[in-house]
């Protein structure tokens, strides 16, 4: 069996104080399962081939996307058959030049190991093999093939013995998937709370309501603050000042 892990990123540019990335796992018959279900509620409210993102959370139809987000939560909460992680990374922290050999790119998918490795792993049953589908991205200086061999040499490392095996690394545009397009809303709302923007008289009162609402639904006080291990809704605010080891990890 293959467990598909479907990654996004967010708050990448300058005037965040946090960036965040974030995924949604689950079996595959369970994401074909799902993405069934979403096309299904898709064509009920005639809005196939919308595609739902953070960004445009402020001016598309709240209704929607509070709908787009329930449905997604019910995956993970109740039928606890999807599970969702974020980690954000403080940009004081980070030292692109010195730990990544100034490369974005490697920086990016570094941090994105880290997330898979501690926070979505450990939920996939051991013997299964895994599939991660990052968002489309320009790949300047960085190979995704470094990313599946760091997640392998990873796993091996962590659990001593081969528990899961990533069998492929590809990227997948969100605006052609829906668990895509969950990780992208979700993960814009964990960077959205890590940034404080909830807080902000001037940001969007949508956004603000639909953080909130999926905080609600996770059953967390806000989006921002760490969940214990093991959660299925998973936020991991990462101290890169605990160790060199955790800013760099190994590739290869």
């Amino acid at each position: 069996m293959v467990w598909e892990i479907n990654c996004d990123e967010t708050c990448i540019e300058d005037e965040h104080d946090f960036m965040a990335v974030g995924g949604v796992a689950a079996a595959r018959e369970t994401m074909v399962s799902l993405n069934a279900g979403i096309d299904r509620w898709r064509e009920k409210n005639s809005i196939e081939g919308k595609e739902f993102k953070w960004k445009s959370a402020a001016r598309g139809k709240q209704s929607a996307y509070r709908e787009f987000a329930q449905g997604g939560m019910n995956w993970i909460m109740q039928k606890r058959l999807v599970v969702f992680a974020a980690a954000g990374f403080e940009n004081e922290q980070i030292d692109t030049e010195r730990y990544h050999d100034g490369n974005e790119n490697l920086q990016l998918y570094r941090f994105m190991y880290l997330m898979i490795l501690n926070k979505l792993v450990p939920h996939v049953p051991p013997g299964e093999n895994i599939a991660v589908y990052p968002d489309a991205r320009k790949m300047a200086n960085y190979s995704l093939s470094d990313l599946q061999s760091a997640l392998n040499n990873g796993i091996f490392g962590r659990h001593g013995y081969q528990r899961n095996y990533v069998v492929s690394v590809e990227p997948v545009d969100s605006k052609d998937s829906n668990p895509g397009q969950l990780a992208d809303v979700f993960a814009g709302a964990v960077g959205f709370h890590f940034n404080r923007r909830d807080e902000l008289s001037g940001s969007s009162r949508k956004k603000i309501a639909l953080a909130s609402e999926i905080a609600a639904l996770a059953g967390c006080v806000d989006l921002r603050t760490s969940t214990p291990r093991g959660a299925r809704f998973a936020i991991w605010k990462v101290d890169l000042t605990k160790s060199a080891k955790k800013n760099a990890p190994k590739p290869t």
